[in-house]
């Protein structure tokens, strides 16, 4: 469980990034996380795996507070990948970014090229696994870092932006790890402006402004028409306009917004041909 109470955060320039933040996610919950750019979403996550320390009130993750435990000790419960991969890749190849996180979170020697290996091809990248991070394409640098956090197996994954530079083949999956991590009853919260991918797989949002929490609640809810994204500052997507349509039209199709784009085409397909049968 992640607890946030009275959580406020100013930088050292005086900038307010998080005024007065109470929230609880549970174990096994999957959160998107929205909001404007500057609105404190990247201070929020920070602020989980104890890379900052509030100014004003607690965060506690399984009941510890960040405040009595070093950034060593987060990174054992807690994986944030980078919305910018650079600023956590150093290592000379792929393989050694793993084996990095692995002696990190004291993974025997024995055991560290098969955990490997293993993550290198869930996440397509065993043909770069001795090629510098650096040299790799951003959205390949994307993925080096999801695999060195995934590697570890923390309770809590945490993502910022994670399709950003994906093609759809790696977009798809990224969405399969992470339905994965969902059945394995892990801690699941993206940043995120992809309001399709979160339509389909998070189970809550939170919206953010001016450091605020201005919306939280079930993605049905807060998705539940334009006026309410429209509140969170957010375009609508085609795909989640049909669904808004679907909704109103077959309401007795159960929770739409969890439709990926082939079902959903389908199903409009299949209400299309049934209303057609019943006008002849």
């Amino acid at each position: 469980m992640i607890e946030f109470r009275s959580v406020s955060y100013q930088y050292p320039d005086g900038q307010v990034a998080l005024h007065d933040v109470s929230i609880r996610i549970d174990a096994g919950s999957f959160v998107a996380v929205l909001g404007e750019n500057g609105a404190g979403k990247t201070t929020f996550v920070k602020c989980i795996n104890g890379l900052i320390k509030p100014t004003k009130g607690d965060v506690l993750v399984d009941g510890m507070s960040t405040r009595n435990a070093s950034v060593a000790q987060m990174a054992k419960k807690v994986g944030l990948v980078f919305q910018n991969s650079d600023n956590q890749l150093f290592a000379t190849s792929v393989r050694e970014e793993l084996d990095f996180s692995l002696r990190n979170v004291g993974i025997p020697e024995s055991k560290r090229p098969r955990i490997i290996e293993e993550t290198l091809t869930t996440m397509n990248l065993s043909h770069l696994k001795e090629k510098s991070p650096f040299l790799l394409s951003g959205g390949e640098r994307k993925r080096a870092a999801f695999a060195s956090l995934i590697c570890m197996d923390q309770p809590v994954f945490i993502a910022d932006e994670p399709t950003q530079g994906q093609d759809e083949i790696q977009r798809e999956n990224i969405e399969q790890i992470l339905r994965h991590m969902q059945e394995q009853k892990k801690t699941v919260i993206i940043i995120t402006h992809d309001l399709d991918f979160i339509a389909r797989l998070a189970d809550r949002v939170v919206i953010f402004e001016h450091g605020r929490i201005s919306l939280d609640g079930p993605v049905e809810d807060v998705f539940q028409s334009p006026a309410v994204i429209q509140l969170g500052h957010l375009s609508p997507t085609q795909e989640l306009a049909l669904k808004w349509i679907l909704k109103d039209k077959a309401p007795e199709i159960p929770m739409p917004f969890k439709m990926d784009q082939r079902t959903l085409i389908s199903t409009f397909v299949e209400k299309i041909k049934a209303r057609r049968g019943r006008v002849h």
